[in-house]
């Protein structure tokens, strides 16, 4: 797994804000700045508020030639930008199995990970986040458990358990997942 220095973190959001671009910070380098790592292991993902990763895909090819990136797409077709030192930034937005309830959207708060101002939703958002992503591949739940427990991340069970009730139809299989493996 790439574990990517937080100065490169920083320079690559930096350069994404500075060209327009809108998004919010989740996945795994969210667990990681938040437990002020020093480090992000694997990628960067973004969930995309500006330019839409579909209709404006120009837009993002177009920083990807300028900046020296690779461009290839995720597993929802939507941008996967690769830096010039290896480091993937993979954009996703409410598609087919990747789900970000409305009141994630306005929960979402500007903060300092990393050296660097970016939009970041609670510890308990992202937390479902990935519990939403293990209904589609199971190794997103052990890499939550593993992130939760390395991490010693500090997190409100009662929030999490408000919270799963915005998934709609997914939060019984969501609960199940956070309970065989002792976060609920």
């Amino acid at each position: 797994m790439n574990r990517i220095d937080v100065t490169l973190y920083s320079e690559i959001m930096r350069s994404l804000r500075d060209q327009g671009f809108d998004f919010i910070l989740i996945g795994g380098a969210f667990f990681d700045l938040y437990a002020k790592k020093g480090y992000i292991e694997g990628d960067i993902d973004l969930f995309a508020l500006s330019p839409d990763p579909f209709f404006e895909e120009d837009t993002y090819r177009s920083f990807a030639v300028e900046k020296g990136y690779d461009v290839e797409q995720t597993w929802l077709g939507t941008p996967r930008l690769v830096h010039p030192e290896g480091v993937p930034v993979e954009f996703y937005q409410n598609l087919m199995e990747f789900e970000m309830p409305p009141s994630f959207l306005e929960d979402a708060q500007e903060k300092k990970l990393g050296g660097v101002s970016v939009k970041v939703l609670g510890l308990e958002h992202n937390i479902l986040l990935k519990a939403r992503a293990a209904l589609v591949e199971e190794r997103h739940a052990d890499e939550l458990a593993e992130r939760l427990r390395r991490g010693k991340l500090r997190y409100d069970r009662g929030v999490l358990r408000r919270l799963l009730g915005e998934f709609g139809e997914s939060w019984p299989a969501m609960e199940r997942i956070l309970v065989e493996r002792g976060i609920l």
